[in-house]
């Protein structure tokens, strides 16, 4: 009890250093990429600086900076303990039955192809999206700095009209991310449950033959479950990475 205690107290201890230099190197990262960028940005030509805004190069230097955090601190991580993870399994299930696992191993073209179908288009959204906020940043940045023009024309309406259509249509956009990453989704979860009602049949053949028993039979489905949600993860995190790519 008190080894499990000391093991408890440890534990808790590198966490948190785990999570103060996980903060710490993202920080790092964020500020090197933003200064980097406002360096590149300063020497932009200054017709190009005018043709672009300050609302938009500013939209670009934080949020767009800001999606790469995401990518060091919790994306490498999760995706490299999810890749082993599946590597370990992939070795149990081998040992258990190595004819069913290179029925699994067919599985994976089809993952990669519906991970691959959704990516492609969540990208595609997640660059309009980043385009619109910069785009309503500047509008924005443009009525602030005339708003005595627009009270002197008594134009609020107008400029608050074509800045709520701008919002409206980032509104509809993200939208649409959103449905595309719960549609990759199912199809992963319903691949899955046809993956191991298929293992469940392929299992019940090979125990009528004598070829494998209830406990291996149990054990592969406990392990193809348990492959399933890392695979599951892994897309998720996949996806997820497209805003950052774009």
């Amino acid at each position: 009890i008190l080894l499990m205690l000391i093991i408890g107290i440890l534990i808790g201890g590198i966490r948190i250093i785990q999570n103060f230099l996980t903060l710490k190197f993202q920080q790092e990262i964020t500020f090197n990429v933003q200064t980097a960028l406002f360096d590149h940005i300063l020497r932009f030509p200054l017709s190009l600086l005018k043709e672009k805004q300050v609302g938009y190069l500013m939209s670009r230097v934080s949020n767009d900076v800001s999606a790469l955090q995401f990518f060091f601190s919790g994306a490498v991580p999760q995706l490299l303990t999810h890749f082993f993870y599946i590597l370990f399994s992939f070795g149990i299930l081998f040992t258990l039955n190595p004819k069913l696992s290179l029925v699994l191993l067919t599985i994976i073209p089809l993952w990669g192809g519906i991970n691959y179908f959704f990516a492609s288009r969540v990208r595609a959204v997640s660059r309009k999206v980043m385009e619109t906020q910069a785009d309503i940043s500047k509008d924005m940045q443009e009525v602030l700095s005339g708003a005595e023009v627009i009270k002197a024309n008594v134009s609020e309406d107008r400029e608050l009209a074509k800045i709520s259509a701008k919002i409206r249509n980032l509104f509809r956009t993200r939208i649409k991310t959103s449905l595309l990453t719960s549609a990759s989704g199912h199809f992963i979860k319903a691949s899955k449950f046809l993956l191991v009602l298929f293992i469940i049949w392929l299992s019940v053949r090979e125990i009528q033959n004598g070829q494998m028993t209830i406990g291996d039979m149990t054990a592969m489905i406990s392990y193809v479950v348990y492959l399933s949600g890392m695979a599951n993860s892994f897309s998720s995190i996949f996806l997820s990475l497209q805003t950052v790519l774009a």
